[in-house]
Protein backbone atom coordinates (compact mmCIF):
# COMPACT_ATOMS: atom_id res chain seq x y z
CA UNK A 1 0.00 0.00 0.00
CA UNK A 2 1.57 3.53 -1.16
CA UNK A 3 1.67 5.39 2.26
CA UNK A 4 1.65 8.62 0.61
CA UNK A 5 -1.67 8.02 -0.70
CA UNK A 6 -4.97 9.29 1.31
CA UNK A 7 -7.01 6.70 2.36
CA UNK A 8 -10.17 7.94 1.92
CA UNK A 9 -9.47 8.98 -1.84
CA UNK A 10 -11.71 6.46 -3.06
CA UNK A 11 -14.47 7.94 -0.98
CA UNK A 12 -16.60 10.98 -3.19
CA UNK A 13 -17.99 13.48 -0.77
CA UNK A 14 -21.63 13.24 -2.12
CA UNK A 15 -23.83 16.58 -2.51
CA UNK A 16 -27.35 17.06 -1.80
CA UNK A 17 -28.50 16.80 -4.79
CA UNK A 18 -27.02 13.59 -5.16
CA UNK A 19 -28.44 12.45 -1.56
CA UNK A 20 -31.99 13.39 -2.57
CA UNK A 21 -32.08 11.63 -5.23
CA UNK A 22 -30.93 8.23 -3.60
CA UNK A 23 -33.10 9.59 -0.40
CA UNK A 24 -35.97 9.50 -3.03
CA UNK A 25 -35.41 5.53 -4.61
CA UNK A 26 -35.22 4.52 -0.71
CA UNK A 27 -38.26 6.19 -0.29
CA UNK A 28 -39.96 4.71 -3.30
CA UNK A 29 -40.95 8.49 -5.20
CA UNK A 30 -41.43 10.37 -1.75
CA UNK A 31 -39.86 13.58 -1.24
CA UNK A 32 -37.35 13.09 1.62
CA UNK A 33 -37.29 16.59 2.56
CA UNK A 34 -41.35 16.49 2.99
CA UNK A 35 -41.38 13.20 4.74
CA UNK A 36 -38.43 13.04 6.96
CA UNK A 37 -38.27 16.32 8.04
CA UNK A 38 -39.79 17.24 11.71
CA UNK A 39 -41.67 20.22 12.19
CA UNK A 40 -42.00 21.60 15.62
CA UNK A 41 -43.49 24.91 16.87
CA UNK A 42 -41.17 28.02 16.03
CA UNK A 43 -38.81 25.55 13.71
CA UNK A 44 -38.12 22.91 11.46
CA UNK A 45 -35.60 19.96 11.82
CA UNK A 46 -34.71 19.05 8.37
CA UNK A 47 -33.28 15.28 7.33
CA UNK A 48 -29.54 16.59 6.45
CA UNK A 49 -27.23 19.92 6.67
CA UNK A 50 -24.48 21.01 5.02
CA UNK A 51 -22.94 24.41 4.80
CA UNK A 52 -26.00 25.31 2.13
CA UNK A 53 -28.15 25.14 5.19
CA UNK A 54 -25.84 27.36 7.04
CA UNK A 55 -24.47 30.39 5.44
CA UNK A 56 -24.08 34.15 6.00
CA UNK A 57 -24.40 33.16 10.07
CA UNK A 58 -23.44 35.39 12.62
CA UNK A 59 -23.42 33.00 15.64
CA UNK A 60 -19.93 32.42 17.23
CA UNK A 61 -19.58 33.57 20.47
CA UNK A 62 -16.51 35.69 21.19
CA UNK A 63 -15.05 33.87 24.37
CA UNK A 64 -13.28 35.58 26.93
CA UNK A 65 -11.24 38.73 26.84
CA UNK A 66 -9.83 38.07 30.33
CA UNK A 67 -6.00 36.50 29.59
CA UNK A 68 -6.10 35.51 32.84
CA UNK A 69 -9.39 32.92 32.52
CA UNK A 70 -10.36 30.41 30.83
CA UNK A 71 -11.58 30.75 26.58
CA UNK A 72 -15.04 29.85 28.21
CA UNK A 73 -16.16 30.96 31.33
CA UNK A 74 -19.54 30.38 33.47
CA UNK A 75 -20.65 30.61 36.75
CA UNK A 76 -21.57 27.81 39.22
CA UNK A 77 -23.96 29.04 40.97
CA UNK A 78 -25.25 27.40 43.98
CA UNK A 79 -29.59 27.58 44.74
CA UNK A 80 -30.14 29.71 48.18
CA UNK A 81 -33.46 30.26 49.00
CA UNK A 82 -33.61 32.69 51.91
CA UNK A 83 -35.47 32.46 55.08
CA UNK A 84 -33.31 33.44 57.52
CA UNK A 85 -30.07 35.72 56.84
CA UNK A 86 -28.06 34.23 59.38
CA UNK A 87 -28.74 30.88 58.41
CA UNK A 88 -28.29 31.79 54.81
CA UNK A 89 -25.50 33.50 54.77
CA UNK A 90 -23.90 30.23 56.57
CA UNK A 91 -24.98 27.92 53.71
CA UNK A 92 -23.65 30.14 51.18
CA UNK A 93 -19.82 30.33 52.53
CA UNK A 94 -20.21 26.87 53.16
CA UNK A 95 -20.89 26.45 49.18
CA UNK A 96 -18.66 28.76 48.15
CA UNK A 97 -15.93 26.96 50.01
CA UNK A 98 -16.67 23.67 48.36
CA UNK A 99 -16.60 24.43 44.49
CA UNK A 100 -19.38 26.88 43.86
CA UNK A 101 -18.10 30.16 42.30
CA UNK A 102 -21.40 31.99 42.66
CA UNK A 103 -25.08 32.15 44.80
CA UNK A 104 -28.39 32.59 42.98
CA UNK A 105 -30.43 34.31 46.49
CA UNK A 106 -34.32 34.04 45.99
CA UNK A 107 -36.20 36.30 48.30
CA UNK A 108 -39.61 36.96 48.79
CA UNK A 109 -38.68 39.39 51.91
CA UNK A 110 -37.29 42.47 52.68
CA UNK A 111 -33.34 41.52 53.68
CA UNK A 112 -30.85 42.53 55.79
CA UNK A 113 -27.87 42.56 53.13
CA UNK A 114 -24.72 43.27 56.01
CA UNK A 115 -26.10 39.85 57.23
CA UNK A 116 -26.77 38.12 54.52
CA UNK A 117 -23.54 38.70 52.60
CA UNK A 118 -21.41 38.76 55.63
CA UNK A 119 -17.93 37.74 54.64
CA UNK A 120 -18.95 37.63 51.47
CA UNK A 121 -15.95 39.04 48.97
CA UNK A 122 -18.30 39.71 45.87
CA UNK A 123 -15.35 40.77 43.81
CA UNK A 124 -14.19 37.31 43.47
CA UNK A 125 -17.23 35.54 42.61
CA UNK A 126 -20.66 36.11 41.32
CA UNK A 127 -23.94 36.80 43.25
CA UNK A 128 -27.63 36.98 41.72
CA UNK A 129 -31.03 37.75 43.51
CA UNK A 130 -34.19 37.02 42.62
CA UNK A 131 -36.83 39.00 44.01
CA UNK A 132 -40.38 37.27 43.90
CA UNK A 133 -42.13 40.05 45.53
CA UNK A 134 -42.66 44.06 44.89
CA UNK A 135 -39.96 45.26 47.70
CA UNK A 136 -38.53 48.49 46.35
CA UNK A 137 -36.94 48.28 49.52
CA UNK A 138 -34.85 45.51 48.47
CA UNK A 139 -33.09 46.56 45.63
CA UNK A 140 -32.34 50.23 47.66
CA UNK A 141 -30.84 48.02 50.35
CA UNK A 142 -28.69 46.20 48.36
CA UNK A 143 -26.91 49.76 45.96
CA UNK A 144 -26.26 50.99 49.50
CA UNK A 145 -25.06 48.03 50.97
CA UNK A 146 -22.65 48.22 47.71
CA UNK A 147 -21.78 51.85 48.26
CA UNK A 148 -21.07 51.33 51.86
CA UNK A 149 -18.56 48.47 50.58
CA UNK A 150 -17.07 50.95 48.04
CA UNK A 151 -17.81 48.72 45.63
CA UNK A 152 -19.13 51.35 43.18
CA UNK A 153 -16.35 51.16 40.55
CA UNK A 154 -15.37 47.09 41.40
CA UNK A 155 -16.05 44.34 38.79
CA UNK A 156 -19.21 42.60 40.25
CA UNK A 157 -20.71 39.73 38.32
CA UNK A 158 -24.57 38.74 38.79
CA UNK A 159 -28.07 40.32 38.53
CA UNK A 160 -30.67 41.79 40.10
CA UNK A 161 -33.67 39.56 38.64
CA UNK A 162 -37.21 41.67 39.70
CA UNK A 163 -40.53 41.94 36.84
CA UNK A 164 -41.63 44.65 39.02
CA UNK A 165 -38.67 46.94 39.82
CA UNK A 166 -37.79 49.51 36.79
CA UNK A 167 -34.18 49.76 37.17
CA UNK A 168 -32.75 53.15 38.47
CA UNK A 169 -29.15 52.22 39.91
CA UNK A 170 -25.90 52.31 38.19
CA UNK A 171 -22.73 49.71 37.54
CA UNK A 172 -20.32 49.28 35.60
CA UNK A 173 -20.73 45.59 35.76
CA UNK A 174 -23.67 44.19 38.24
CA UNK A 175 -26.77 43.99 36.11
CA UNK A 176 -29.75 45.76 38.10
CA UNK A 177 -32.36 45.27 35.11
CA UNK A 178 -32.99 41.86 34.93
CA UNK A 179 -35.38 39.68 34.31
CA UNK A 180 -37.25 35.76 34.53
CA UNK A 181 -37.66 34.69 31.24
CA UNK A 182 -41.14 32.64 30.85
CA UNK A 183 -40.83 29.30 29.19
CA UNK A 184 -43.17 28.67 26.20
CA UNK A 185 -44.01 25.36 24.56
CA UNK A 186 -42.96 27.76 20.93
CA UNK A 187 -39.39 28.85 21.62
CA UNK A 188 -39.64 31.91 18.95
CA UNK A 189 -43.10 33.35 21.23
CA UNK A 190 -40.69 32.76 24.33
CA UNK A 191 -37.83 34.94 22.84
CA UNK A 192 -40.30 37.69 21.22
CA UNK A 193 -42.04 37.63 25.08
CA UNK A 194 -39.00 38.08 26.65
CA UNK A 195 -37.04 40.97 24.39
CA UNK A 196 -40.37 42.32 24.85
CA UNK A 197 -40.46 41.99 28.97
CA UNK A 198 -36.77 43.35 28.79
CA UNK A 199 -37.37 46.36 26.85
CA UNK A 200 -40.29 47.61 28.42
CA UNK A 201 -38.35 48.21 31.49
CA UNK A 202 -36.43 50.73 29.19
CA UNK A 203 -36.01 54.24 29.80
CA UNK A 204 -32.86 55.10 28.26
CA UNK A 205 -29.93 53.65 25.46
CA UNK A 206 -27.59 54.08 28.90
CA UNK A 207 -30.06 51.49 30.93
CA UNK A 208 -29.73 48.61 27.82
CA UNK A 209 -26.35 47.64 29.66
CA UNK A 210 -27.69 46.56 32.73
CA UNK A 211 -30.16 43.98 31.12
CA UNK A 212 -29.90 40.89 32.28
CA UNK A 213 -32.31 37.41 32.23
CA UNK A 214 -32.52 33.84 34.41
CA UNK A 215 -34.51 31.41 31.94
CA UNK A 216 -35.24 27.90 32.46
CA UNK A 217 -33.52 25.40 30.79
CA UNK A 218 -35.72 22.33 29.40
CA UNK A 219 -34.25 18.81 28.75
CA UNK A 220 -34.24 19.40 25.26
CA UNK A 221 -30.23 19.23 24.80
CA UNK A 222 -29.99 20.96 21.11
CA UNK A 223 -32.82 23.12 21.43
CA UNK A 224 -31.50 24.73 24.95
CA UNK A 225 -28.13 25.40 22.96
CA UNK A 226 -29.80 27.21 19.79
CA UNK A 227 -32.12 28.98 22.02
CA UNK A 228 -29.47 30.88 24.09
CA UNK A 229 -27.79 31.49 20.69
CA UNK A 230 -30.39 32.88 18.74
CA UNK A 231 -31.40 35.15 22.21
CA UNK A 232 -27.84 36.66 21.92
CA UNK A 233 -28.43 37.46 18.35
CA UNK A 234 -31.31 39.19 18.23
CA UNK A 235 -30.30 40.89 21.73
CA UNK A 236 -27.36 42.09 19.34
CA UNK A 237 -29.48 43.27 16.55
CA UNK A 238 -31.77 45.03 18.82
CA UNK A 239 -29.06 47.08 20.46
CA UNK A 240 -27.66 48.17 16.61
CA UNK A 241 -30.98 49.20 16.03
CA UNK A 242 -31.12 51.42 19.01
CA UNK A 243 -27.13 52.76 17.69
CA UNK A 244 -26.26 51.47 20.95
CA UNK A 245 -22.00 52.54 20.83
CA UNK A 246 -21.33 49.20 22.43
CA UNK A 247 -22.39 45.87 22.04
CA UNK A 248 -23.09 44.68 25.25
CA UNK A 249 -23.56 40.97 25.87
CA UNK A 250 -26.96 40.14 27.58
CA UNK A 251 -25.62 38.46 30.91
CA UNK A 252 -27.49 35.12 30.49
CA UNK A 253 -28.31 32.97 33.89
CA UNK A 254 -29.68 29.46 33.00
CA UNK A 255 -31.41 27.19 35.46
CA UNK A 256 -32.05 23.59 35.83
CA UNK A 257 -35.15 22.48 38.19
CA UNK A 258 -35.34 19.28 40.13
CA UNK A 259 -37.73 16.14 39.18
CA UNK A 260 -39.51 15.00 41.69
CA UNK A 261 -40.65 11.44 39.60
CA UNK A 262 -39.74 8.63 41.64
CA UNK A 263 -39.83 6.85 38.54
CA UNK A 264 -37.08 8.15 36.87
CA UNK A 265 -34.65 6.58 39.49
CA UNK A 266 -32.44 7.64 42.53
CA UNK A 267 -30.11 9.90 39.82
CA UNK A 268 -32.23 11.31 37.69
CA UNK A 269 -31.71 14.47 38.52
CA UNK A 270 -27.84 14.35 38.16
CA UNK A 271 -27.87 12.99 34.68
CA UNK A 272 -30.90 15.98 33.77
CA UNK A 273 -28.71 18.23 35.13
CA UNK A 274 -25.58 17.42 33.20
CA UNK A 275 -27.38 17.33 29.95
CA UNK A 276 -28.76 20.95 30.96
CA UNK A 277 -25.71 22.11 32.16
CA UNK A 278 -23.62 20.96 28.89
CA UNK A 279 -26.35 22.84 26.77
CA UNK A 280 -26.05 25.62 29.11
CA UNK A 281 -22.29 26.09 28.33
CA UNK A 282 -22.59 25.45 24.78
CA UNK A 283 -25.17 27.96 24.59
CA UNK A 284 -22.73 30.40 26.29
CA UNK A 285 -24.59 31.13 29.65
CA UNK A 286 -23.10 33.67 31.89
CA UNK A 287 -24.28 31.74 34.84
CA UNK A 288 -26.37 28.17 35.78
CA UNK A 289 -27.64 26.89 38.80
CA UNK A 290 -28.82 23.59 39.04
CA UNK A 291 -31.40 22.76 41.40
CA UNK A 292 -30.92 19.25 44.05
CA UNK A 293 -33.40 16.95 44.44
CA UNK A 294 -33.49 17.86 48.02
CA UNK A 295 -31.87 19.69 50.83
CA UNK A 296 -29.64 16.82 51.73
CA UNK A 297 -25.87 17.65 51.93
CA UNK A 298 -25.16 14.89 48.96
CA UNK A 299 -28.13 15.84 47.05
CA UNK A 300 -26.64 19.63 46.97
CA UNK A 301 -22.60 18.52 46.62
CA UNK A 302 -23.90 16.31 43.05
CA UNK A 303 -25.52 19.69 42.03
CA UNK A 304 -22.97 21.45 42.94
CA UNK A 305 -20.05 19.31 41.28
CA UNK A 306 -21.41 18.54 37.79
CA UNK A 307 -20.54 22.38 36.62
CA UNK A 308 -17.34 21.62 38.39
CA UNK A 309 -16.91 18.06 36.54
CA UNK A 310 -17.70 20.10 33.00
CA UNK A 311 -14.95 22.49 33.77
CA UNK A 312 -12.29 20.30 35.45
CA UNK A 313 -12.54 17.27 33.76
CA UNK A 314 -14.36 17.52 30.70
CA UNK A 315 -12.69 20.50 30.13
CA UNK A 316 -15.63 22.50 28.29
CA UNK A 317 -13.96 25.49 29.71
CA UNK A 318 -10.65 25.23 26.97
CA UNK A 319 -12.58 26.12 23.65
CA UNK A 320 -14.61 29.41 23.37
CA UNK A 321 -17.38 27.95 20.98
CA UNK A 322 -17.35 24.49 20.22
CA UNK A 323 -20.45 24.00 18.33
CA UNK A 324 -19.19 26.54 15.84
CA UNK A 325 -19.45 25.35 12.62
CA UNK A 326 -22.02 22.45 13.49
CA UNK A 327 -24.57 22.88 10.48
CA UNK A 328 -27.54 21.53 12.56
CA UNK A 329 -27.01 23.62 15.45
CA UNK A 330 -26.43 27.00 13.31
CA UNK A 331 -29.35 26.50 10.94
CA UNK A 332 -31.60 25.94 14.20
CA UNK A 333 -30.30 28.87 15.78
CA UNK A 334 -31.07 30.85 12.65
CA UNK A 335 -34.49 29.56 12.58
CA UNK A 336 -35.53 31.17 15.74
CA UNK A 337 -33.41 34.05 15.74
CA UNK A 338 -34.86 35.16 11.82
CA UNK A 339 -38.63 34.08 13.33
CA UNK A 340 -37.96 36.08 16.07
CA UNK A 341 -36.64 39.20 14.33
CA UNK A 342 -39.74 39.29 12.08
CA UNK A 343 -41.85 39.82 15.12
CA UNK A 344 -40.04 42.29 17.14
CA UNK A 345 -38.48 43.93 14.36
CA UNK A 346 -41.81 45.89 13.24
CA UNK A 347 -42.83 46.76 16.35
CA UNK A 348 -39.58 48.87 17.53
CA UNK A 349 -40.17 52.77 17.94
CA UNK A 350 -39.01 54.09 14.94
Amino acid sequence: MNPTKNKFSDFQKPTLSEWTKEATKELKGGDPWTKLSHKMEGYTILPIYDKSNSQNFDSELAGSKNNLVDAQTWYNCSHIYVENEELSNKEALFELENGADGIFFVIDREVTFEVLLNDIEWPFCSLSFMVKKDYPNIAQSLNDFIAKKNWQNQSLSGAYFSNFHRGKFNHPSFKWSGVEWKEKTNPVEEIVNGIQAITSLQSSNQELASFAISLNLSQDFFLSITKIRAIRIVWTRFLKIHNHPKIVPLFIHGYSQAWKNAEYGPQENMLKGTTVALSAILGGCDAMTIYSEDDSSLAKRMSRNISNILRFESHCNKVSDPVAGSFFIENLTQQLANEAWKIIEPKLPL
